[in-house]
């Protein structure tokens, strides 16, 4: 192919070609011949891409007659276009062809056939939405590209697979018990080697620990009575899902009791959130003891003994006094008091401001509908297809099955929705998001509709997108109160 160069060397930077005149139709001059070959040189790499492109631009019914209007003129309506030509009325100012190819400015228009082929190259680095969009708009261009790259990028298996991980959700208060002992948390803990069953109580942040010969459940529950021979039997246990707080030796222990036995969402410790920071606290306490060679039971009643913030300390609200210990206090101290509306109010203020701090860097993320089509977050950022099946009694939790057939359960924060649709539907019917066509009859902003354009019978309406950007209020300055403006 010959190419032709106007004012010096032509490289794969030189500036973009000049706009043409306003009114001209026809646009085929020597001077956009030469920046159509710049275009074209830095684009194809083969001969044989080349004609592939230029034999599938000369079988495309939509370029063929773009093609025809550069040549014989554009008319004078849009309304005298046929609706695959339209997206181009905006543009043809800015279209011009050569050597079989058209081109709008620097980018090459690609035809219907190869647009698909296109689309993988754009995409073969696995880059996200907004990067192949950026790479496209320097060199191609068809109508609907940009809701086209969307669409392929969310049907790529390999970049759903390894997505990043959902945003973290608002915060969900557990609901403050009114009574001490009431709703208690228990998880295990390891310090030095050693293995340790922790419980928490909801309401005055009291920790039992107790050291365990093994996690079976047989030894947890052994553990458990001898803690509630003191404290007493509570309303509520809270547990994570593993092993052995899913055994039927631990849920035959928590019937006899009378207990409602709540767990948290597999893989998500935060929902357990109140036992997880204070084990958390509570390591690094005893390994510091431990390094220092002191007693871990002293260490514990201290801990219960230290007021929380704006809150009596956890051992005057859970039993009405300060525990003895070594440290001089008075006896007037040690007698009992008993929970107040004080020390309540004191505790749902507390749990507001948490969750007031917490959710500034939080999204909703929408619920999910059974059968739906989504992913699941099996690892740091491994997403394999799943689909639900119902929704957990647990808030925000729910029951997916995957592609093997086996069902797991999983918080919404590793489940995201599966928005990929197939290949063979790329071509968007929606509008244009670079060329919007100009309104001539219809106040909605919308063309009437062609005579020659026909509705498929039982065709799905295409969903508008609203916009849900929140708009700047605009107000009046008031160095203008004194003046009249129109």
């Amino acid at each position: 192919m010959n190419f032709k160069i106007l004012g010096g060397e032509i490289s794969p930077f030189s500036p973009p070609v000049d706009p043409p005149l306003p009114g001209a139709d026809v646009l085929n001059t020597p001077f956009l011949e030469a920046g159509a070959a710049t275009v074209h040189a830095v684009l194809t790499s083969s001969k044989e891409k080349t004609e592939q492109l230029q034999h599938a631009t000369e079988e495309d019914p939509e370029l063929s007659m773009v093609k025809t209007y550069l040549k014989e003129g554009w008319p004078s309506s849009i309304q005298h276009l046929t609706p695959e030509v339209r997206p181009y009325w905006n543009i043809k100012s800015e279209i011009h062809h050569y050597e079989g190819l058209l081109f709008l400015g620097r980018r090459t228009i690609i035809p219907k056939a190869m647009r698909e082929e296109v689309l993988m190259k754009l995409h073969v680095a696995h880059q996200g939405i907004t990067s192949c969009q950026r790479k496209a708009k320097n060199t191609i261009y068809w109508p609907n590209l940009m809701e086209d790259i969307k669409k392929m990028v969310e049907c790529c298996q390999t970049c759903q697979t390894y997505q990043r991980s959902n945003t973290r959700q608002p915060l969900i208060p557990y609901e403050v018990p009114t009574l001490p002992w009431e709703n208690i948390g228990i998880d295990f803990l390891y310090v030095n080697g050693d293995e340790f069953l922790q419980v928490i109580d909801y309401h005055s942040k009291f920790i039992e620990v107790k050291k365990v010969s093994s996690k079976t459940a047989e030894s947890i529950v052994s553990a458990l009575k001898q803690i509630f021979r003191t404290h007493g039997i509570p309303k509520q246990l809270h547990s994570d899902n593993g092993p052995p707080f899913n055994s039927q030796v631990f849920h035959k222990f928590v019937q006899d009791y009378e207990m409602k036995h709540v767990t948290s969402s597999p893989c998500f410790p935060q929902s357990n959130g109140m036992v997880e920071r204070s084990i958390e606290t509570l390591k690094g306490i005893l390994f510091k003891v431990h390094q220092s060679h002191g007693d871990p039971n002293l260490a514990l009643i201290e801990y219960n003994n230290t007021p929380k913030q704006n809150l009596p300390s956890p051992a005057e609200m859970l039993m009405g006094r300060v525990l003895r210990s070594l440290t001089p206090v008075k006896n007037i101290l040690l007698k009992p008091k008993f929970p107040t509306t004080k020390t309540l109010q004191m505790l749902k203020q507390q749990q507001r401001e948490q969750k007031e701090k917490y959710d500034k860097k939080s999204s909703s993320l929408k619920p999910l509908n059974v059968n739906q089509k989504v992913y699941v977050q099996m690892a740091h950022r491994n997403w394999s297809p799943a689909t639900v099946i119902e929704e957990h009694q647990t808030p925000r939790s729910y029951i997916v099955q995957l592609e093997n057939g086996s069902e797991i359960r999983r918080n919404r924060v590793h489940i995201r929705p599966d928005n990929g649709i197939a290949n063979d539907n790329l071509q968007s019917n929606t509008e244009n998001p670079e060329v919007n066509s100009p309104t001539t009859s219809s106040p909605s902003g919308q063309l009437p509709p062609s005579n020659n354009q026909t509705t498929p019978p039982n065709s799905p309406a295409t969903p508008v997108r609203q916009n849900e950007r929140p708009k700047r209020l605009i107000k009046r300055p008031i160095k203008l109160n004194d003046f009249i403006t129109n």
